[in-house]
């Protein structure tokens, strides 16, 4: 998980990125033309990863890259119960597990930075240019269905 949370922002090109995605049989990405982004989905594992046209990343977050490779934007965790992923396996960033309900989320995480009722969601800045996603179950299963990290950089 360390690993992958210091890949979070980087190229495709990165040697860290590179090596990641050749240990899990991922292929490389490859942004269609027309398209801003790719979906990396490793469905056996219970993570995809998301990777941004360099361009459009940069625009996202306010800044100037001299790179054009795919910039890995985000990872998504998923936990039991989701149609197509099988459950994530590893370790979730900041202790989180799947069995936690929406009020032990916050005694380990704190109180959110964003609540979206809408989507059942709450997030979390982390430090490092990253912010912290939850994605609970339903009303009657409140516990951590999805977990996403992503690259989050304020606007100058």
């Amino acid at each position: 998980m360390n690993d992958l949370l210091r890949l979070i922002g980087k190229p495709s090109t990165d040697a860290g990125v590179r090596a990641f995605l050749l240990k899990r049989g991922a292929p490389e990405p490859r942004i269609m033309p027309g398209e801003s982004d790719v979906y990396l989905n490793l469905y056996t594992r219970g993570l995809s990863l998301l990777f941004e046209d360099a361009n459009y990343f940069a625009g996202q977050h306010g800044l100037e890259l001299s790179i054009d490779a795919p910039m890995l934007s985000a990872a998504f965790f998923y936990g039991p119960g989701d149609d197509q992923f099988h459950p994530f396996q590893g370790d979730l960033p900041r202790g989180l597990q799947f069995d936690l309900c929406r009020v032990e989320v916050q005694e380990c995480l704190g109180r959110p930075v964003l609540v979206d009722e809408e989507f059942n969601t709450e997030a979390w800045d982390i430090g490092g240019g990253l912010r912290l996603f939850v994605d609970y179950g339903d009303a009657k299963r409140q516990s951590v269905r999805v977990v996403q990290l992503s690259f989050f950089a304020q606007h100058a």
